[in-house]
């Protein structure tokens, strides 16, 4: 598990009002939630080959109105053990919100492809199953 903090996809998360961090222990535990329900969030990185890769740059740059659907449409994905492309995404216990980026190795260092996508209720329900579980 990836800690919210230390992906790219943390600033946008920490910015929306949607999201709130506290931090224990002298500021070594943070816990994240989502703040409509309180459910606690979860943070993963997961690997993908160019191929899957692009499927599922192509489904995030769509529409907003039809990202979801986008995505839902390219059924479960498998992640790959070495790929080029990295999906950073943070959802909520209840699946009821989700937020995804896509990045891809380039230059040594892993570049941004998408903008983070933020889902909530039945959409983050619909990404989660496909591209998270």
């Amino acid at each position: 598990m990836a800690n919210i903090n230390n992906m790219t996809i943390a600033e946008t998360l920490l910015g929306n009002n949607l999201v709130t961090t506290s931090k224990s222990f002298f500021g070594l535990i943070s816990k994240s939630v989502y703040r409509p329900t309180g459910s606690r969030l979860t943070a993963l990185k997961k690997e993908y080959d160019p191929l899957t890769g692009n499927k599922i740059e192509y489904a995030l740059n769509a529409d907003a109105c039809k990202r979801a659907q986008s995505i839902a449409g390219l059924g479960h994905i498998a992640d790959s053990p070495i790929g080029n492309c990295l999906l950073e995404a943070c959802y909520s216990a209840d699946h009821k919100f989700a937020a995804v980026r896509l990045l891809q190795f380039s230059q040594l260092k892993y570049q941004p492809v998408t903008d983070t996508c933020v889902f909530e209720n039945d959409e983050a329900e619909s990404v989660i199953s496909s591209l998270l579980l």
